[in-house]
């Protein structure tokens, strides 16, 4: 396993919408090792593969067995999910606004609304099609990282004004990306 870099916003491929994933091999599943090895070692809950440089429509996650919105200071038990060219089959009409965090964008908190539950259909590891309905921060984190593999980042629910800041900060202190 591998700890890859994360690419740190505006680098282009944060933008770039992602190809569907077709060959379900080796390759993919040392990128799915690789992805969750660096979530893990940066202290994620999610990571889209675009922000390791690879434009696949790749998810890894891991938000434990807490899927509460709120602050557990217990230890949970890791629960590692892949998914493989996810497509939101249902998203609930009930919303909440919540404050995130990004690898991608460090530093850097921003309230989103985001429907409180989903239905996704998407590919396991080795090709299966599955369709799983998600509640909570499970379900944030996922809309979260489709958003990425749509070429979208959280930046991009700011006003013009705040966005440019956000992106000006994080040029001047990771000009490196």
């Amino acid at each position: 396993m591998t700890v890859l870099n994360v690419l740190i916003a505006p680098h282009p491929a944060l933008s770039t919408k992602a190809a569907p994933a077709t060959t379900f091999d080796e390759g993919l599943r040392q990128h799915l090792s690789d992805m969750a090895e660096t979530m893990y070692a940066d202290n994620g809950i999610g990571l889209a593969a675009n922000q390791v440089g690879i434009l696949k429509r790749i998810i890894v996650m891991d938000v434990g067995d807490d899927n509460s919105l709120t602050k557990n200071p217990t230890p949970i038990k890791p629960q590692l999910f892949y998914f493989i060219n996810p497509e939101i089959e249902w998203e609930s009409d009930e919303k909440v606004i919540f404050e995130e965090g990004c690898l991608s964008v460090p530093g850097q908190c921003i309230s989103v609304e985001r429907s409180a539950s989903l239905r996704l259909r998407y590919q396991d590891e080795t090709g299966k099609e599955k369709t799983e309905t998600f509640h909570g921060l499970q379900a944030r984190c996922i809309l979260h990282e489709i958003d990425h593999i749509n070429g979208k980042t959280m930046l991009d629910y700011l006003s013009k004004l705040k966005k440019d800041l956000a992106v000006r900060k994080l040029i001047k202190h990771y000009s490196s990306n």
